[in-house]
């Protein structure tokens, strides 16, 4: 196509058919600096557009997965720490009646007739007379208190 115009004739849009082929026609590359394909720049915008989009989306999708998973482990863990806690609990009321019995059992065992039964009868012990009680009388002499005393 020639630069000079018909009259009538329409002129080339740049970028377009008309201008492509006599471009090409002229041994020049079909993306020459300067030459823009309107209808392969659209595609490129719209895989551009798609591919920012299914990213985003992609992106969105894994973190909604990720807090998902999450949120499971969290849960699950709540409900490990639950049942941990009731054996526990159990645990330690189990503790809490042992030390109420052996707490009886050490009241009875240091009452003042049962001691005096065990020591009699399993030890063969006997009260002393009065010849086998020694007095002892402290070598010290006794300190006085220090401080203000009442």
């Amino acid at each position: 196509m020639s630069r000079n115009l018909q009259r009538g004739s329409i002129p080339p849009v740049r970028g377009g058919v008309a201008e492509r082929n006599e471009h090409e026609a002229r041994g020049h590359a079909r993306h020459a600096p300067g030459f823009v394909d309107r209808k392969e720049q659209r595609e490129r915008a719209r895989a551009h557009a798609r591919r920012g989009f299914l990213g985003i989306w992609t992106l969105s999708a894994l973190a909604a997965a990720a807090a998902f998973v999450l949120h499971l482990a969290i849960r699950f863990e709540v409900i490990r720490l639950g049942y941990e806690l009731g054996r526990q609990r159990s645990i330690q009321a189990d503790l809490l009646e042992d030390k109420r019995l052996l707490s009886l059992e050490a009241a009875s065992l240091r009452d003042a007739a049962r001691v005096e039964l065990v020591a009699r009868g399993t030890l063969g012990m006997s009260l002393p007379t009065s010849d086998r009680i020694i007095p002892i009388r402290d070598a010290r002499p006794a300190r006085r208190a220090a401080g203000r005393t009442r």
